[in-house]
């Protein structure tokens, strides 16, 4: 309750700290030393009970910044140390790189070489997987070195100028894909006879791909607690295929 005064009056609603958070409608009454007073319109009528606007109580929030004890800095997922560039007689940029990573990977990463001008301009680029496809990154071990050679072909021409080499990893995401058992889920690998021939035939949607030409990749993988590793790909009689997935001859290209 509060007195009122002569003139205008101002009041400060104390809200207790135990008030459950809501939207809540504060009710303004007036009493006298008789009682109750009712409110009144501008045309000096009765009115009803009298609400202000709306109010909402939002559930407390701690905002004390927490206490962070580091004794070291958090090591980054991939490190790269670049330990030779030279240039071949062949005119093209010869890397030995090292990877290293922090966790087994179950996916494959791709490596992308940048070779830009002092205004960013691209002179030289080159998208592979590590050791051209012959050093899946989900085939790293974790904390060891992993050596990378890449070549990345040069313009017969240069500026004069120091340029800035970029090397990075990135997952290449696919754009389409099929994934499903042999024959449509109809013929699953456990029915597989040893030395069998199985014949697949898949449909891969390309409506919502962008025009460009795509390589077909296929493979075989199982999923393993959310992880889905590729099986051991070979090539007759036995090599074993780069990243264990076969890449068909033949380029499909999008109008």
């Amino acid at each position: 309750s509060h007195v009122l005064t002569e003139g205008p009056n101002e009041f400060l609603l104390v809200i207790p700290g135990d008030v459950p958070p809501g939207l809540y409608l504060p009710r303004l009454t007036l009493a006298g030393p008789a009682g109750a007073i009712p409110a009144l319109t501008s045309a000096a009528e009765p009115r009803g009970e009298l609400f202000l606007a709306p109010i909402r109580i939002q559930p407390f929030v701690d905002r004390t910044p927490p206490e962070v004890y580091t004794e070291e800095p958090i090591p980054p997922p991939f490190r790269l140390e670049v330990n030779e560039v030279r240039l071949r007689p062949d005119n093209s940029l010869e890397l030995h790189l090292a990877w290293l990573t922090t966790a087994t990977r179950s996916q494959d990463y791709n490596v992308s070489l940048r070779l830009t001008d002092s205004a960013g301009n691209f002179l030289a680029q080159l998208d592979t997987a590590p050791g051209f496809g012959f050093l899946p990154s989900s085939r790293w071990p974790a904390n060891e070195w992993v050596n990378d050679w890449l070549a990345l072909p040069l313009p017969a021409e240069l500026p004069d100028e120091p340029l800035v080499l970029t090397a990075r990893l990135y997952e290449a995401a696919p754009v389409a894909q099929h994934d499903a058992m042999p024959q449509n889920n109809n013929y699953p690998t456990s029915q597989w006879a040893e030395g069998e021939i199985v014949l697949d035939q898949m449909v891969i949607p390309l409506t919502e791909v962008a025009a460009g030409t795509y390589e077909v990749r296929v493979g075989v993988y199982r999923p393993v607690d959310g992880a889905f590793p590729r099986l051991p790909a070979i090539a007759l009689p036995d090599t074993p295929l780069a990243g264990d997935q076969f890449i068909l001859n033949e380029a499909v290209t999008v109008p």
